[in-house]
């Protein structure tokens, strides 16, 4: 079997030089200042010139409140900047590797940032990489989006290094555990195949209280019948699992609106417009 090779990242580009982004953004607004203007609801003159833009504060990235900020629609542009980034620096990594003569897989690690404004699976997707992954691990309200939303046609997709999302009571004790969580656990790893994505990889096969297959003593957990049958599911299910049958409902989700400061509204919309396909099917 071969061994796969995970290429990861940081989930931000803190420290971009300036530079970079303003010549994405030369590019983007084809050298039009008053395009760029436009599009950022300032006039030319209070932007300067290309050369004096800088970059977005952290405070443009916090959530869109009542009293607004007008630097938070720049953030578009930002992220925007950063999924071309990022898939630039997947497309080398992948050159890099393949240069070296390996034939393995690969892929770039990612979690529920993948679906919401972090860099996105349907752009890296395209640059290069064997597969994507989403690991659905803290949006528990959110397990249709973070399985659908992550699939780019055309590309397998795996929901990795899944697990529950250990509860502890303010004394310290588990609010959650290995009984309790089973019902989300199946859940978590049914879903990996959604959407026609590829199955779903445990978090932690070694023994951990929280994430492991294992408990500390070695034996195993409750959910080791659970992944076994959805193993032998897939076994079975292979010789059906030739091509994806599309859908006959197409749900449009913005990502200019994703990837900007109010991309919480996004998430939410778009999670509920999932449920509601699936509660009113025609």
């Amino acid at each position: 079997m071969a061994r796969r090779i995970s290429v990861r990242v940081g989930a931000r580009i803190d420290h971009v030089a300036p530079r970079e982004r303003r010549e994405w953004l030369r590019q983007k607004y084809n050298n039009d200042l008053d395009a760029l203007a436009e599009a950022w609801l300032v006039t030319p003159e209070q932007l300067g010139s290309f050369d004096a833009i800088p970059l977005p504060s952290p405070a443009d990235f916090l959530p869109v409140t009542r009293g607004g900020n007008p630097n938070a629609i720049r953030t578009l542009d930002y992220n925007l900047f950063a999924q071309d980034k990022f898939c630039n620096w997947v497309h080398t990594m992948v050159g890099v590797i393949h240069a070296a003569g390996t034939k393995q897989l690969i892929d770039a690690g990612q979690d529920e940032g993948g679906v919401t404004n972090r860099v996105l699976n349907q752009f890296y997707g395209g640059c290069g990489v064997s597969f994507t992954t989403n690991h659905t691990y803290w949006l528990n309200d959110a397990l249709p989006w973070g399985s659908v939303a992550a699939k780019r046609p055309g590309i397998p997709n795996i929901t990795g290094e899944t697990g529950y999302r250990p509860v502890w009571a303010l004394e310290g004790t588990w609010r959650d555990d290995e009984f309790t969580e089973l019902g989300i656990m199946e859940r978590k790893w049914a879903l990996g195949f959604a959407a026609g994505s590829s199955g779903a990889l445990q978090w932690g096969w070694g023994p951990d209280p929280d994430l492991g297959m294992l408990r500390s003593d070695g034996s195993a957990k409750v959910w080791e019948n659970v992944i076994r049958g959805l193993g032998e599911f897939a076994v079975k299910a292979a010789p059906s699992a030739t091509s994806l049958k599309l859908p006959e409902v197409a749900i449009l989700l913005p990502q200019s609106l994703q990837m900007s400061a109010a991309n919480g509204q996004a998430h939410r919309r778009g999670d509920g417009h999932l449920h509601l396909v699936r509660a009113e099917p025609r």
